[in-house]
C-alpha cells in the first residue's frame, strides 16, 4: 500500500543551481500566510513566463517576491506547501552549483537534487492576484545601509517580548531614519544614517517584518519606498528586480 512514485509529468521544465534555488526559497518562503481558511496562501506561488521565474508568498501584511531568469521555453503557474519548500531547503547546499532540475507538471512538481528526486502535490485554489497590490507612485525613497538597520531594528525589537507586537516608528528625513520604539520595560531612540529622495514622513512598522527581510537578503544598501505613512513600505536592490518586499 505504500504510495508509488510517480513519474515526471509533461511540463515546463528548467534548472537551477542549489545555491540559487536555497536563495529564492529561503528569502519568499517565510511570508507565507499562517491562516488555514485561505490554504492557497499557505505555500508559495512558482510563476514562470517568458523564460523568468518568479516565486510569490504573500499573507495579510506582507508579501515577498523573488525573480531568476531560467531558461524555458514554457508558461506555468503551480502553487507548492510551504512544508514541502522548507524540507527542500534543507536538502540544498548554500554553495553548490550543481544544477536542481525542476519540472511543474499538470498536478505536480518534481525536484530533482542529484540521486534524489522530490515529488510535491499542488495546492488547490487560485492564488490572488498579487500584482494588483503592488503600490504605484512613490513619493518618498530612501537608501539604507542595511546591516545598519538591521542591527538597529533588533535593538529596538529587544524591548518587546511579544514576538508579534514589535512595531518601530521610523522619522525618515534629511538627516537620516530615527527609529523609536516603547514598551512597559523602557524606551529606545536611534539615529541610522540614509539618503532620503523625496518627501520626510513617519511610519511605523512590525520590526519583525522588517528583520525578517533584512537578514535574509546580502546586498550591502536597500530601496525602501513609500507612498505617505498609510501605505504599505516596499524594500527592492539599488539595482535591478530581483527581489521585491512589500510590507503594511
Amino acid at each position: 500500500q505504500y504510495p508509488e512514485m510517480l513519474p515526471p509529468e509533461d511540463g515546463a521544465q528548467f534548472s537551477l543551481s542549489q545555491s540559487t534555488l536555497k536563495d529564492m526559497l529561503a528569502q519568499t518562503v517565510f511570508s507565507v500566510s499562517k491562516d488555514q481558511t485561505r490554504p492557497i496562501l499557505t505555500g508559495v506561488l512558482f510563476a514562470l513566463e517568458e523564460g523568468e521565474l518568479q516565486l510569490v508568498a504573500l499573507s495579510a501584511n506582507r508579501m515577498a517576491i523573488r525573480r531568476e531568469k531560467v531558461a524555458a521555453a514554457e508558461s506555468a503557474q503551480a502553487v507548492i506547501a510551504e512544508s514541502s519548500l522548507r524540507k527542500i531547503i534543507g536538502m540544498l547546499s548554500d554553495a553548490a552549483e550543481e544544477p536542481v532540475r525542476i519540472v511543474l507538471g499538470r498536478s505536480a512538481a518534481h525536484f530533482e537534487i542529484g540521486a534524489t528526486r522530490i515529488h510535491c502535490m499542488y495546492l488547490a485554489g487560485e492564488f490572488l492576484k498579487y500584482k494588483n497590490i503592488m503600490p504605484q507612485d512613490q513619493t518618498s525613497t530612501v537608501i539604507i545601509d542595511r546591516e545598519m538597520l538591521l542591527r538597529a531594528l533588533l535593538r529596538a525589537s529587544s524591548l518587546s517580548q511579544e514576538t508579534d507586537k514589535k512595531f518601530v516608528r521610523m522619522g525618515i528625513g534629511p538627516d537620516g531614519i530615527k527609529l523609536s520604539a516603547s514598551s512597559e520595560i523602557g524606551y529606545v531612540d536611534d539615529m541610522v544614517p540614509a539618503e532620503l529622495r523625496g518627501e520626510p514622513l513617519e511610519i511605523a512598522f512590525n520590526a519583525t517584518f522588517l528583520t525578517d527581510i533584512l537578514s535574509r537578503v546580502s546586498d550591502d544598501s536597500l530601496l525602501m519606498q513609500c507612498k505617505g505613512s498609510e501605505v504599505a513600505g516596499i524594500f527592492r536592490p539599488m539595482d535591478g528586480d530581483a527581489f521585491y518586499y512589500l510590507v503594511a
